[in-house]
């Protein structure tokens, strides 16, 4: 229920999943500074740690409540009684049932959206869209539209909103320095999953380990928040296999990706990060390549995302490897600047995110004002 026009509308963000956070925070620094609201923040790890320095309330749930339905349950419902908020803006996570989830799914009357950083990206685990999804573009707005009945705004990527202020040149050069390589040597970075559930996952890997050994190059492994110690460990044997194998420590996830060459990953959203830090070039000579080759691999994402192939990929911003006998041969045609350069589409780039925050926050505002 709205408290009256001359009121801030009381807002409530959630999110869970770490890009979820990303976008979820650009809106609430923005919202911090607009008296048309009064914003709160709900979130659980790894989303949570992302969030909680941020200027409005944050309430935290432990994971171990998050990991309970009930008690996750009654938490939120006791959450939204307290706070009473006239919207709930929840980030896109999953593939399981959280935070996000539940307060949508008790949002009962309560205006509710959801924030996308990934085409077409509808968790339906609980069975309860929202009313609104808040998606990248036309193929995130055509894919969403398939699956679920809300109202769909195409509002561009609020994830990378603060991307155009970065000076991707000078993150490069920092991070190569701190990496002890020179501009003309080849850096490859794979960033992880949570995928370690899957041995599709570790075939990938092993996969991957065998094709480079031998190779002069410098290999650095980022991991996903969500990976356990487990996961990261068994990642680093692999991988260390690689003469010039590092664990990346960086607390800057732009400059790691600004300072690779070729960026690995099954099916990460990093690669929508790399191409959005491309904007900012000139010329972008990093690639983004999917290794897609392991039937469990291609049967996960296509389930979770309903999709055959990476939209980037699709045009020519990216490269998708479908087959693993081909992996070495096909990175080794990339290793060139010049190779990279030639593949690289220019007819296609991504929208930029500056105005996104913009076009959700007054679609929030004129939604629940009418």
């Amino acid at each position: 229920m709205l408290t009256g026009k001359d009121h801030p509308l009381k807002l409530l963000f959630s999110a869970r999943d770490p890009a979820a956070a990303h976008a979820i925070g650009n809106l609430v620094k923005q919202t911090c500074l607009d008296s048309r609201f009064s914003p709160w923040i709900v979130a659980s790890p790894p989303a949570s740690e992302l969030l909680e320095g941020l200027p409005c309330e944050c309430f935290v749930l432990s994971k171990d409540l998050s990991m309970n339905p009930d008690l996750l349950n009654l938490s939120v419902k006791k959450l939204l009684e307290q706070l009473s908020p006239d919207a709930i803006i929840a980030g896109a996570s999953g593939p399981d049932a959280g935070v996000d989830e539940v307060l949508v799914k008790l949002a009962d009357g309560i205006r509710s959206y959801v924030v996308q950083d990934f085409w077409g990206d509808v968790n339906l685990t609980l069975n309860a869209p929202p009313d609104c999804y808040l998606v990248v573009d036309h193929l995130a707005a055509e894919l969403t539209g398939q699956r679920v009945d809300s109202e769909i705004s195409i509002v561009g990527s609020v994830k990378h909103a603060s991307y155009g202020e970065l000076d991707v040149s000078m993150l490069r050069a920092s991070r190569r320095v701190a990496l002890e390589v020179g501009e003309d040597e080849l850096v490859i970075g794979y960033f992880g999953m949570p995928l370690g559930h899957l041995e599709g996952y570790w075939r990938t890997l092993e996969t991957l380990a065998e094709s480079i050994q031998g190779w002069p190059i410098t290999l650095i492994y980022r991991p996903h928040p969500k990976e356990d110690k487990h996961v990261r460990d068994r990642t680093c044997d692999i991988l260390n296999r690689v003469e010039g194998f590092s664990e990346d420590k960086s607390s800057c996830v732009e400059k790691t990706l600004a300072a690779c060459d070729l960026i690995l990953s099954c099916y990460s959203s990093c690669g929508i990060d790399s191409e959005m830090l491309g904007r900012n070039l000139a010329q972008d000579n990093r690639l983004s390549i999917f290794l897609l080759y392991d039937t469990e691999i291609i049967e996960y994402y296509q389930r979770y995302t309903r999709l055959n192939d990476l939209p980037l990929s699709l045009q020519k911003r990216s490269l998708t490897i479908k087959d693993c006998s081909v992996l070495r041969e096909t990175l080794d045609a990339f290793l060139s600047v010049e190779s990279r350069r030639d593949y690289l589409s220019s007819e296609f780039r991504l929208p930029s995110g500056g105005e996104s925050i913009y076009r959700v926050l007054d679609k929030v505002y004129q939604d629940c004002r009418s």
